[in-house]
């Protein structure tokens, strides 16, 4: 899916946000299960999806600020449901093999999720514990150590030489995704620390009522002198993420009347929901007042639909974007993977010797291994999964702690050897 189109389905943009690829998924999905499609089968766009989904994710070219590239909460909460979605549908039409493999992979995110976005050296609380904003990939690899207590982000509304931040120190509100569609319950001790820091560090009271800015160090905004944006400027507060803090207020049972006040109360005159607000004093002869629209984009079309969705879910008391599925899998049943997988976009160093290891590519190929240096090499023909993707495991134990396996793929498409070895230590 473009991350933007024309209506006759051009793409406007070339960026690739997996979020967005997600969304429809997920859409099928709600609108398959209240047969609500007619004689339009959407799971052939369901199945290409979940394929590119499953192919690139977890990390996205762009999260859902289109600036930045990694792994971020917000992105992974609906890569993984998108997938379990996937595999419901896919449930439903006998093809099994589909719905494993996206539930395989969607466990192995969803038991990952902490450890690759939850940091314990922050420096935005004492404890140090909170969901980050982006786990970022290496520039020049396009890897990523899925380790957020290391690596930098750059910020691309800030002047170049201020924009490099430890992953670590920035934080904003897609944590809460988590808890919209059911993979984390809200009272999950990760999410109400990071609560705890979002509220601190991001949220504003207006004479509306609360709103929350994106990200700390955020400069997409009117400039201090309420000058308008030109490349660099101050993060200001959007109106959609007072109604995303609202919808973790109902998934935790409580009253949300002041936030959707504040949602209307945002609103200019015609009732154009904006996407940012001024967020300080009043600049009378620059037209700022405090909590009312700055000269960003009116209507924001995201920041309706958060409110429609809001009143829906304050009559139901149940977040309208609540996946049942998702929630009885993870929330419920709390399923966990114990797989380790080794990707061409992360590529495993070591390995414990006490779980799975798998070995996932995207083509067809022979994997060649040792665990001797090559003195007694095999090979074994990569199993087709299903959508693209080819792998092989090996079971726990069956690579001893101490042994380093060594491989490389022979790629039976194009008739040719990779031409590296790689190499994994079993601990």
């Amino acid at each position: 899916m473009p991350q933007n189109c024309w209506v006759d389905g051009r793409p406007y943009w070339s960026g690739i946000q997996l979020d967005e690829v997600a969304f429809p998924i997920m859409l099928a999905w709600r609108l398959d299960s209240l047969g609500l499609l007619g004689d339009f089968d959407s799971y052939p766009m369901v199945r290409a999806g979940a394929s590119y989904i499953l192919r690139r994710g977890p990390a996205s070219p762009q999260e859902r600020w289109e600036e930045d590239a990694g792994i971020s909460p917000s992105t992974l909460a609906a890569e993984i449901t998108a997938l379990i979605c996937a595999a419901e549908m896919a449930h439903h039409r006998n093809d099994e093999r589909t719905a494993l493999l996206c539930q395989r992979t969607a466990d192995l995110w969803a038991t990952n999720i902490e450890r690759w976005t939850y940091t314990t050296r922050g420096t935005l609380s004492a404890g140090g514990g909170y969901y980050v904003r982006l786990e970022s990939l290496d520039p020049d690899s396009l890897e990523s150590d899925r380790d957020p207590n290391t690596g930098v982000i750059h910020i691309n509304n800030v002047p170049h030489e201020q924009s490099g931040f430890p992953v670590y120190d920035i934080i904003d509100g897609g944590f809460l995704e988590l808890v919209r569609y059911g993979i984390r319950e809200p009272t999950d001790e990760h999410v109400l620390k990071t609560l705890i820091v979002y509220d601190a560090v991001l949220k504003v009271d207006t004479p509306c009522g609360p709103a929350w800015h994106r990200y700390n160090h955020d400069g997409y905004g009117q400039k201090a002198s309420g000058d308008g944006f030109d490349g660099t400027g101050v993060g200001r507060a959007w109106p959609l993420l007072t109604g995303e803090r609202a919808h973790y207020e109902i998934a935790a049972g409580r009253d949300v009347s002041e936030y959707v006040k504040a949602l209307e109360c945002f609103a200019n005159a015609g009732a154009m929901i904006p996407e940012q607000i001024w967020d300080t004093e009043d600049i009378p002869e620059k037209l700022m007042y405090f909590g009312r629209p700055t000269g960003s984009a009116m209507p924001l079309v995201w920041a309706h639909a958060e409110y429609i969705k809001l009143l829906r879910s304050r009559r139901d008391r149940r977040v309208f974007d609540l996946v049942e599925p998702v929630r009885a899998r993870y929330a419920g049943q709390q399923h966990k993977s114990d797989l380790q997988v080794w990707l061409f976009n992360h590529k495993l160093h070591t390995a414990r010797s006490d779980m799975p290891l798998r070995i996932e590519v995207c083509a067809a190929a022979r994997l060649r291994w040792t665990t001797d240096r090559w003195a007694t090499p095999q090979e074994t023909e990569l199993f087709d999964d299903g959508l693209g993707i080819y792998s092989h495991e090996f079971a726990a134990g069956e690579i001893k702690a101490g042994e380093v396996l060594q491989f490389t793929f022979y790629w039976t498409e194009v008739n040719r050897w990779e031409g590296r070895d790689f190499a994994i230590a079993i601990e």
